[in-house]
C-alpha cells in the first residue's frame, strides 16, 4: 500500500471499519466498498485490490455470521445449499482474477457493480 505513516494507518482503519460496516448491514457489499476503497484511496491497482478485499471479507464475514444466527435472521438451511458453489465459483474466479489486466478487471467489477444495482432498484 502506498499511503504510509500515520495518515495511511488511519485511512486504513477508515476503510477497514466502512467495510465492515456495509457487510454487517447490508450482508454483502463489503467486498464492494472494499476494493473501491483500496483502489481509489489507498492507491493500490486493481487486482491487488480485489485480492487484498479478499482477505478482509473473510473474517468480517464470519463475524456478521455469528451475530445474524445469534439474532435470529439468518437461514443456515439455505446457506448450506449453496457453500459447494460458493466454493468452486470462489476457486474460478480467483483464477480468472490472475489472468485478467488491471483494466478488464476494473470493467467486470464496474459492470457488476452496475448490474446489481440496476437489479436492487428494480426489485
Amino acid at each position: 500500500m502506498r499511503n504510509k505513516g500515520k495518515k495511511g494507518w488511519l485511512l486504513k482503519a477508515v476503510i477497514g471499519a466502512l467495510t465492515g460496516f456495509c457487510n454487517g448491514v447490508f450482508g454483502a457489499g463489503g467486498g464492494m466498498i472494499a476494493v473501491v476503497a483500496l483502489d481509489d484511496a489507498a492507491k493500490l491497482e486493481q487486482r491487488t485490490a480485489h485480492a487484498t478485499a479478499l482477505c478482509l471479507i473473510l473474517p468480517l464475514s464470519a463475524v456478521s455470521i455469528v451475530v445474524y444466527f445469534l439474532t435470529k435472521t439468518g437461514d443456515a438451511t439455505s446457506a448450506w445449499y449453496a457453500v459447494p458453489a460458493f466454493f468452486v465459483g470462489g476457486i474460478l474466479g480467483a483464477k480468472l482474477l490472475g489472468k485478467l489486466s488491471n483494466v478488464w478487471s476494473a470493467r467486470f467489477f464496474a459492470a457488476l457493480m452496475l448490474a446489481a444495482g440496476i437489479s436492487m432498484v428494480a426489485t
